[in-house]
C-alpha cells in the first residue's frame, strides 16, 4: 500500500517509477533490492529484463544496460548499439553515436542525432536581403513579416511588430498630414493639427447621422468630424454603409461538429452519438466515460482524463509501438517492433502474459502501424521492414499484402471502415500520407509538402478531416478527406519535441 493510501501490485515498487504518486513504492529501494535470475539490475538500482540488455535501446534511467562495461565497445565490443547500421546511404548522414539519419536535415537548426551531432560544426546561416531570417535560422520572403501570419516556425516574423492602425477607432483621430491626437481634441476651436484638418468649419457641429440616418443600413454613429456606419451583433459591413449577415459557420473554431447560419445568429448541433454539453457547448460522446491507451513501449497503460487514474492494461513487453482497440468486445491488439509479432487479449485479462496471444509473427520484420476493421473483423498493419501494407483477419489467417509498391518508410494507418478507406503516412523520401480502399486499389495521395516525419495519423470520422503530427517539423496539422482546405493548429518544438501518434476525440487532440 502506497503512503497516500493507493493500492499498488508489488511488481510496480522499486521498479524505478513513481506509481504511487507520492514516491512511496521507490522508498528505501536502493539498499534492499535483489533482481529475480531473469533480471538485470541496473546501476540507478531498478530492475529491467535480461533479455532488453546490449539491444542498443537504454532501458535503465542511466543507460547501463546498455554501457561498454556490459555490451563491450571501449573493451573491444561494438563501438555503438547493434541495432544500429554500420554504414549510411548515400542519401544518409551518419551521427556521431552510429545512427543514421536523413542528409537533408543536417544544419537544419533541429538536432535529429540522439547525440546532437548533425549539429555540429555547421556554416552560420545567413539569409538573402530579401529575406527576413527566423529565430531558429531558416529563411522567409521579406514580404511575409508582420503580416499577420506565422510563416517562421517559431512565429518570430510576427514579434515585435508594430501596429499600423494604432491611430484608427473612436478615441484616435488621424489627422490628413498623418499626425495622430485624441478624438477629443477634434473640433474644440484649437489647432491640435499642424494642418488644421482637426478644425473643419462645415463638418464641425454638423451631424450627418440625422439625416437619412447618414445612408447607413442599421446603426449611425456621429463623430466630432463626420459619422460611422456600424453594425448589430452577428452582422458586418459589407461596405462602408450596408449590413450584411456574419456567416459564423465560415469559422472552422465556431462549432466543434455542425453548424447552422441564421442570419444574425448561427447554432451549433451534433451528429448521432453526441450531444450538446450545456457548459462547454461542444459536443460529447454518448455512453460511458472515455479512457486513453498509451503504450511507453514496455507496457500499455490505461489513462482516465477525469479521474486521472494511470493503470497497466499490458505488460511484460519490449517495443509495443502501435495498439487499436475492439472495444465492442473488449479486446485489444498491438504490435511489439523487437518482437516482430503483433499479439491481442481481452483488456482484462491482458496484464497476465499467459493471455497473451501473438496473432501474427511468420515473415513480420518492423510492424509499425496497426489498425482495426471493426465492422469485418480485419487488422491491417504496415511493416517498415518490408515496406508494405498488409491486412490478415483478427484470427491471423488470410493475410494477404495490399500496398507493396512506392512505400520507402510506412508508419501510421487508420481506417474508415463505414466508408471503405484507409489512410497511411510515409515518413521517407518522398514523405506523404495517402488513401485508398480498403482493398488497397484507387490510390490517392492526399499530403506531399511541407511534411518531413509524419509519425501519427488520427481521423476525425464526424468531420471528415484527418490530422497528423509531424515530428521534424514540430507540428499538428490536417486536412479534410480529400486533401484539401489544409490547416495547422500548432507548431512548437517545445511543446510538440518528437510526437509519435495522435488521437482525436470530440474536440481534443492528444499527441504523446
Amino acid at each position: 500500500m502506497c503512503g497516500n493510501r493507493k493500492c499498488l501490485a508489488s511488481v510496480y515498487v522499486c521498479d524505478g517509477d513513481d506509481d504511487c504518486g507520492d514516491g512511496s513504492d521507490e522508498l528505501k529501494c536502493a539498499a534492499q533490492m535483489t533482481c529475480g535470475p531473469d533480471h538485470l539490475r541496473c546501476n540507478s538500482t531498478e530492475c529491467v529484463p535480461l533479455m532488453w540488455s546490449c539491444d542498443g535501446d537504454p532501458d535503465c534511467a542511466d543507460g547501463s544496460d546498455e554501457g561498454p562495461a556490459r555490451c563491450g565497445g571501449e573493451g573491444g565490443g561494438p563501438p555503438y548499439p547493434t541495432h544500429r547500421r554500420a554504414n549510411c546511404t548515400a542519401g544518409e548522414f551518419r551521427c556521431a553515436n552510429g545512427e543514421c539519419v536523413r542528409l537533408a536535415w543536417k544544419c537544419d537548426g533541429d538536432p535529429d542525432c540522439k547525440d546532437k551531432s548533425d549539429e555540429l560544426d555547421c556554416p552560420l546561416l545567413t539569409c538573402r536581403p530579401d529575406e527576413f531570417q527566423c529565430g531558429d535560422g531558416s529563411c522567409i520572403h521579406g514580404t511575409k513579416q508582420c503580416n499577420k501570419v506565422h510563416d517562421c516556425p517559431d512565429h518570430s516574423d510576427e514579434s515585435g511588430c508594430v501596429n499600423a492602425t494604432r491611430c484608427e477607432g473612436p478615441l484616435k483621430f488621424l489627422c490628413k498630414n498623418g499626425e495622430c491626437i485624441d478624438s477629443s481634441k477634434v473640433c474644440d476651436s484649437v489647432k491640435n493639427c499642424k494642418d488644421r484638418s482637426d478644425e473643419p468649419k462645415k463638418e464641425c457641429g454638423l451631424n450627418e447621422c440625422l439625416i437619412n440616418n447618414g445612408g447607413c443600413s442599421h446603426i449611425c454613429t456621429d463623430r466630432p468630424i463626420g459619422f460611422e456606419c456600424q453594425c448589430p451583433a452577428g452582422y458586418q459591413l459589407l461596405d462602408k454603409k450596408t449590413c450584411g449577415d456574419i456567416n459564423e459557420c465560415e469559422d472552422p473554431a465556431a462549432c466543434s461538429q455542425m453548424c447552422v447560419n441564421y442570419k444574425g445568429d448561427f447554432k451549433c448541433e451534433c451528429y448521432e452519438g453526441y450531444e450538446i454539453d450545456p457548459v462547454t457547448k461542444t459536443c460529447k460522446a454518448e455512453g460511458k466515460s472515455a479512457y486513453l491507451l498509451v503504450t511507453n513501449r514496455h507496457e500499455i497503460r490505461r489513462i482516465d482524463p477525469v479521474k486521472r487514474e494511470y493503470t497497466q492494461v499490458v505488460s511484460t513487453q519490449k517495443n509495443a509501438v502501435a495498439l487499436d482497440v475492439d472495444v465492442a468486445n473488449n479486446r485489444i491488439f498491438w504490435s511489439d517492433r523487437f518482437h516482430r509479432k503483433i499479439s491481442s487479449a481481452f483488456i482484462q485479462e491482458a496484464s497476465d502474459p499467459s493471455q497473451q496471444v501473438p496473432l501474427l509473427q511468420a515473415s513480420l520484420q518492423a510492424p509499425v502501424g496497426l489498425a482495426l476493421d471493426w465492422l469485418q473483423h480485419n487488422l491491417y498493419w504496415t511493416d517498415a521492414g518490408h515496406k508494405t501494407l498488409s491486412v490478415a483477419s483478427v484470427d491471423g489467417a488470410r493475410r494477404r499484402v495490399l500496398v507493396s509498391t512506392e512505400l520507402s518508410e510506412p508508419r501510421a494507418v487508420v481506417l474508415d471502415p463505414h466508408n471503405g478507406f484507409m489512410y497511411w503516412s510515409d515518413w521517407g523520401t518522398p514523405a506523404k500520407i495517402e488513401k485508398s480502399g480498403m482493398n488497397g486499389v484507387d490510390r490517392q495521395v492526399l499530403v506531399n509538402s511541407h511534411i518531413e516525419w509524419p509519425n501519427g495519423i488520427s481521423l476525425d470520422v464526424a468531420n471528415r478531416r484527418l490530422y497528423w503530427v509531424d515530428s521534424k517539423l514540430h507540428l499538428i496539422a490536417s486536412v479534410d478527406l480529400n486533401g484539401a482546405h489544409r490547416r495547422t493548429h500548432l507548431a512548437s518544438a517545445q511543446t510538440l519535441g518528437q510526437p509519435y501518434a495522435l488521437a482525436v476525440f470530440e474536440f481534443k487532440l492528444s499527441a504523446p
